[in-house]
């Protein structure tokens, strides 16, 4: 009994001294930023440390996003490897990472899903100076709550104590505010509009002005005038799951392929859908391939139910899990089981030989769903028949 109370006091002791070990490294960094929210988290990540870098700021960014890395103060990205599933207690190994390198910001994505979690990222390992919350949509309704009121709560508990966070959240922003009034934390809105059409062309990809605006506004935030923030964003690179387009030409077909896969939830998907209207109205042909995760089907029957309620497309195809279950729910919904195509559980090659096949003449191909489950790898076949000069961004 003895010896066991000895080593329990050991691990215990040992469990403080590295917590305490952590808050004086986190002490070291004068400005901190968490950015939290249903959509462009990393989109947003990458964007305050382009403008930050900008503005003479070192600053290093962490992206958990399609392809998580760490961007450094020259804008490089190192690919962060994982031996095994991603875990909120990376952003804890990070600090370390990041204290040989003496950096005076850090931007940092939120990893958590779960609200317990969230609150532990921000409250025990992160310890915002400036917290950020993009937006709130339905989006992990099992971990976070089936209303948006309680999707709102629980990411707000990636709110600091006692500072301030900014949202382009209009909707649900009188519930966030309430959450942040409690913690003393000042909570400001951001609108987009201020952005111009003129600003948002010379992104090289497409971006969403809200995910512009609110990056500017930390930036100033953090001392850097609008115009050097955003000659910055300007240069940044975009996130391996941001929107992008590419032309082929095959078999004297012309196809024009979306990536949309990194929305993955109705809303956002839907939004895409009306961005590209002018592509779509430049086609014969308007085709969606929802790659369907099987650990994610509910987010599939969603999809399946915007697709029949709100796009009119020639084709439904379906890959990836528990196909067969949802083209009979696409059926049910409306849809006539002769556009509707179960492509199971296909190879990146067979899905764009089966795409190829249904086109007859010109066709926008927008891909939705996720990039994970084969996602990425339907994505990097359609690149690789296109060369460079082909392809496009949005």
């Amino acid at each position: 009994m003895i010896v066991i109370a000895v080593l329990a006091g050991l691990i215990i002791g040992y469990g403080i001294y590295e917590y305490l070990r952590h808050q004086r490294r986190v002490e070291r960094f004068p400005i901190r930023i968490h950015v939290n929210g249903s959509r462009g988290k990393s989109s947003v990540t990458r964007l305050i440390a382009a403008g930050l870098r900008a503005g003479g700021i070192r600053a290093y960014g962490k992206t958990t996003g399609t392809s998580p890395r760490v961007i450094d103060p020259q804008g490089l990205e190192i690919p962060i490897q994982r031996i095994r599933g991603a875990s909120i207690g990376e952003q804890v190994k990070m600090f370390r990472y990041f204290h040989d390198k003496s950096p005076k910001a850090l931007v940092m994505e939120c990893m958590a899903i779960q609200p317990n979690y969230q609150w532990l990222s921000e409250h025990q390992m992160i310890h915002s100076t400036i917290g950020v919350i993009t937006n709130v949509r339905p989006d992990h309704t099992k971990e976070m709550g089936p209303g948006m009121s309680q999707i709102a709560k629980s990411l707000c508990n990636s709110l600091p104590e006692n500072g301030k966070a900014y949202t382009s959240e209009s909707k649900l922003f009188p519930v966030m505010n309430k959450v942040a009034d409690k913690r003393k934390t000042e909570l400001v809105y951001v609108p987009h509009e201020d952005v111009t059409a003129e600003e948002m062309d010379r992104f090289t990809y497409v971006e969403h002005p809200e995910n512009v605006s609110l990056s500017l506004a930390v930036c100033e935030e953090c001392g850097v005038p609008r115009d050097v923030a955003l000659a910055g964003m300007h240069k940044a690179h975009p996130d391996p799951g941001a929107l992008r387009l590419v032309n082929i030409q095959i078999n004297g077909k012309q196809i024009t392929f979306v990536n949309g896969f990194a929305a993955n939830d109705p809303d956002s998907t839907y939004r895409i859908w009306n961005q590209i209207d002018d592509l779509r109205n430049q086609v014969d042909q308007s085709l969606i391939l929802l790659n369907s995760r099987i650990d994610r089907f509910p987010r599939t029957i969603q999809l399946v139910d915007m697709v029949a309620e709100t796009i009119d497309a020639d084709y439904l195809m379906i890959v990836g899990g528990r196909t067969a279950k949802a083209r009979r729910h696409a059926i049910h919904q409306g849809l006539s089981a002769e556009s509707v195509v179960d492509l199971g559980e296909s190879t990146a090659e067979e899905v764009f030989n089966r795409s190829i096949k249904l086109v007859d003449g010109s066709a926008l191909i927008f891909g939705i769903g996720n990039m994970g489950g084969g996602g990425g790898e339907i994505v990097e076949y359609f690149k690789y028949h296109t060369t460079l000069s082909e392809e496009m961004y949005l």
